[in-house]
């Protein structure tokens, strides 16, 4: 998988990246629980989104220290990375910045119920639930109606990350559908 993401996505004309351009990296990806074939999603109540974990790489992380990080703080899951799907980069002309996040799949090993949330994540209501595949995707297309409508959202930012997790969990779906 090698998904780009711009502003042509959301009809928006792209504008010039500036020298200051802020290059962001992080990991994310699909947790799935082998004895209910659940994935675990992250989801924001005010208002109502559903977004995969993951976030960015502090220091010199590696992209795989960055996702174990990741999931442990949004979702309380230890985990093991069973594959690489590969990497989803997103160009956001508007806000002068390049996110690339590499895209993990991994298998839960054990949900210890502790999440630690930051300050904004605990504003938004942070939880997790575990889902179906198809529910999870048909939960984040839902996402894009609730959060592009709701006033206190960054429409801007919100289109890249549901249209990036959307991509992944697809990606996840197609893996899986060819192992059968």
């Amino acid at each position: 998988m090698d998904v780009l993401i711009t502003d042509r996505n959301f009809n928006i004309e792209p504008i010039p990246f500036t020298e200051n351009v802020f290059d962001r990296r992080a990991s994310r990806g699909v947790v799935y629980n082998p004895k209910t074939d659940q994935v675990v999603m992250v989801t924001l109540k005010h208002p109502v989104e559903y977004k995969l974990p993951g976030g960015g790489k502090e220091g010199n992380e590696t992209e795989e220290e960055t996702f174990y990080r990741e999931i442990m703080e949004e979702t309380g899951c230890r985990v093991k990375i069973v594959q690489r799907l590969g990497v989803v980069r997103e160009e956001r002309s508007q806000i002068d910045m390049r996110q690339t996040s590499a895209a993990f799949v991994a298998e839960l090993i054990e949900d210890t119920g502790e999440i630690h949330p930051d300050a904004d994540e605990i504003k938004k209501g942070l939880a997790i639930e575990w889902m179906d595949l198809d529910d999870a995707i048909v939960a984040v297309e839902n996402s894009f109606t609730t959060v592009l409508t709701d006033p206190r959202r960054s429409i801007y930012r919100a289109r890249f990350v549901l249209e990036r997790d959307l991509a992944i969990l697809k990606a996840y779906k197609e893996l899986k559908q060819k192992r059968l």
